[in-house]
Parts: C-alpha cells; sequence; structure tokens
C-alpha cells in the first residue's frame, strides 16, 4: 500500500509508523505533499522575451513540483538560446516558498555573448578546394546579408553535407 502511495507522485514522502494498541496495532501513516507551483518567471533575459519562452517549457502553474521537469525545462530553455545565436546561456532553476504548499518557480538567465562564426577550416582534403567545401556547408562567416550566427544545431547538418558534397565529388 505505501509503494502504491508513493506512486501517485503526488507525495515526496511516505513514512508508516506502528503503535501496540489494546486489541492489535494502530498504523500512522504520514505523507508530505508535493507543492504546486503558483507563478513562473524569468530574470536575465534580454534576447528572448518572456512569452517565448513560456511556450519552451512544460512546467505551469497549478501543476504539481517536479525537480526532474524544472532540470529539463532549463535545458530546454538554454537550447533555445543556443539556437538564437548565444551557445553560451546558462540557466538555472530556483524555487521560492510563497506559502503553504506552494511555490514560485524562476528561470535564471545568464544570457552571454552571441556566437558568430569567425573562419572555417578545413584540412586533409587533397582534391576538393576548402573554399568549396566551405560552400557546402550550412554554417557561414559574417558578411555582407550574412549573419554568421554560431548554432550548434547546424554543425551535424554541416557533417552530412560535407559528406554528400563529397561523395557526389
Amino acid at each position: 500500500g505505501v509503494r502504491r502511495l508513493y506512486a501517485t507522485g503526488l507525495f515526496t514522502d511516505v513514512d508508516v509508523a506502528d503503535e501496540a494498541v489494546t486489541g492489535g496495532i494502530a498504523l500512522t501513516i504520514q505523507v508530505k505533499e508535493r507543492p504546486r507551483v503558483q507563478g513562473v518567471a524569468f530574470a536575465g533575459n534580454r534576447k528572448l522575451d518572456e512569452a517565448t519562452l513560456k511556450t519552451k517549457i512544460t512546467v505551469a502553474d497549478g501543476q504539481l513540483l517536479d525537480a526532474s521537469v524544472l532540470e529539463l525545462d532549463a535545458r530546454k530553455i538554454a537550447d533555445a538560446y543556443a539556437e538564437d545565436g548565444y551557445a553560451r546561456a546558462r540557466v538555472t532553476a530556483k524555487t521560492d516558498a510563497t506559502g503553504a504548499g506552494v511555490v514560485g518557480v524562476r528561470f535564471e538567465i545568464i544570457e552571454g555573448s552571441k556566437q558568430k562564426v569567425r573562419g572555417i577550416e578545413i584540412h586533409g582534403n587533397a582534391t576538393i578546394p576548402a573554399k568549396d567545401l566551405a560552400g557546402a556547408m550550412k554554417s557561414e562567416m559574417p558578411g555582407f546579408l550574412k549573419s554568421g550566427t554560431y548554432k550548434p544545431s547546424k554543425l551535424e547538418e554541416d557533417q552530412t553535407s560535407l559528406r554528400l558534397y563529397m561523395r557526389s565529388r
């Protein structure tokens, strides 16, 4: 019964105490409820607005607090910043007790500076010019009408593009 009670996910702690009484044993079950989320806030976000960040997270008002969900949401926010060129953004989730059984969630964001591609160097190619290989990539150097923003998700695309380009040649 204790395992089933704990498995509901509504409690962070379930303790059972027994006491001998006349005619049998009295069981006392003491539970500690998970707090509910009351308010989600963001601190330090200048480059991405609050509405955009709220679409990235799963924690919401009235939901039971789950530390693993907060950690996952912090990673989702950091990934959103990385896709906007802020690959070194750091996000931490903090909780503040706002009353009995309720907590406020605050995501603290350190954006850092925007990352740019300053150069593309290709080594080990003997038959295809490095300039042609760099042109086949999605990542690009900053220039006229080119942002040159570094995005980690483009690295895998660049590797695939280079393999396809070299195989076709």
